[in-house]
């Protein structure tokens, strides 16, 4: 991808920075009301994050860190409850990204309280500042059902994450096989054959192709 091209050449000096940084902020696109920037090679979720990764890895080392936090907030969207993300290449990049950033972005100070309000009673504020930007600070709210409303106030940049966990009841699949087992003995040896065959009822279903038997 060009993307890449053009964050090798800066790396190596072929390009200014000014330069690279215009170029690659051509071949990025913007999303949610322009707060969420994102680059993208058409093909899936996973390149789109890794390019990301890059672009934001670009942006910070050419000192473009307000569109540079563009590109963090749209990698932080795409991660998942246990910070990771959809490939292992992607999170390498993703987090080396946010790493980057947040580590300049700390070169401006931070000091913030995070105020958090909803039923319950729950009223509780956390501090965030350079002694435990790298904490995470956990609370549960009394009734999860319930609105939650956040407050931030100081200077600096904090993420705030959600996590829902719930159960969904689903209807049982019916089996979509016949399986035939035989089991012979002669001459002190035993052998096992089966045969397995998929019912006419389950057309239209995505059978697998592999089985495992346990004998014995």
């Amino acid at each position: 991808p060009k993307l890449l091209r053009i964050y090798a050449m800066s790396l190596a000096g072929s390009m200014t920075g000014e330069v690279a940084a215009t170029e690659a902020l051509g071949l990025s696109r913007v999303a949610e009301g322009g707060t969420h920037r994102y680059w993208s090679a058409g093909s899936s979720q996973t390149q789109d994050i890794e390019l990301t990764g890059y672009g934001v890895f670009l942006l910070t080392h050419t000192g473009h860190l307000s569109e540079a936090s563009q590109g963090a907030r749209w990698l932080l969207h795409q991660c998942g409850a246990s910070g990771g993300f959809s490939s292992t290449q992607g999170t390498v990049l993703a987090l080396g990204a946010l790493a980057a950033y947040a580590a300049a972005a700390e070169a401006s100070g931070r000091d913030m309280s995070v105020r958090f309000a909803g039923a319950g009673g729950l009223s509780r504020e956390l501090r965030v500042d350079s002694s435990n930007a790298d904490v995470l600070q956990t609370l549960e709210p009394p009734d999860p059902s319930a609105n939650l409303t956040v407050h931030a106030s100081g200077s600096g940049t904090a993420l705030v994450s959600a996590e829902v966990v719930y159960n969904l009841g689903f209807e049982p699949l019916p089996p979509c096989y016949d399986l035939v087992v035989n089991w012979t003995t002669e001459a002190m040896r035993g052998s096992v054959s089966s045969c397995v065959v998929p019912r006419p009822d389950c057309d239209g279903q995505s059978l697998s192709g592999m089985f495992l038997i346990s004998v014995g």
